[in-house]
């Protein structure tokens, strides 16, 4: 996926893209409020908030009409530098640190069934970082071509494990 998809997409849904509200992804209006707005974010809305991330890159993905995989740390510092609220970007990166950085080598081994695709765990230090780094180049400069790679390897990873369920021979 190119970042410039990803963008528009992920102002599409900010902008209330989907025909039926928010409800077609399984949240409310004030939920997405909680998510996208400035009021800074308690431990009593955690739940909430990650209900919601999880809509918005499920949503942002059937935008761009790309199946749902295991996103990339790349797609979730964008996720946030987009939609999230930048007095919330530290307590984003706190919360969705279990998301993962796929390198190349870490997605071949995996097709070959000989790592854990998810090996290589993204700190919450790291992923503000990259939110930063996202949040301060709107262009998402630096951070694109990284994107656009894990999120090609992510779904190349995909591809390989429908191709693998397909191939299985049937009991």
């Amino acid at each position: 996926m190119k970042f410039e998809t990803f963008k528009a997409c992920a102002m599409l849904l900010n902008n209330g893209g989907f025909p039926s509200d928010y409800a077609t992804l399984g949240i409310t209006t004030a939920e997405w409020d909680v998510f996208t707005g400035d009021t800074p974010w308690l431990h009593k809305d955690k739940a909430i908030v990650r209900k919601t991330y999880q809509a918005a890159c499920e949503g942002v993905c059937t935008l761009a009409s790309v199946p749902s995989i295991e996103v990339p740390a790349e797609y979730s510092a964008a996720i946030v530098a987009t939609l999230v609220n930048p007095i919330n970007h530290q307590i984003a990166a706190n919360w969705f640190q279990v998301f993962y950085s796929q390198s190349a080598q870490t997605i071949f081994y995996a097709a070959q069934d000989q790592v854990d695709v998810r090996a290589t765990k993204v700190s919450a230090k790291e992923l503000f970082a990259m939110i930063i780094l996202a949040y301060q180049d709107k262009g998402f400069g630096e951070l694109a071509g990284a994107f656009r790679k894990k999120m090609n390897l992510a779904y190349a990873f995909w591809e390989h494990a429908v191709e693998q369920e397909t191939q299985a021979p049937t009991a």
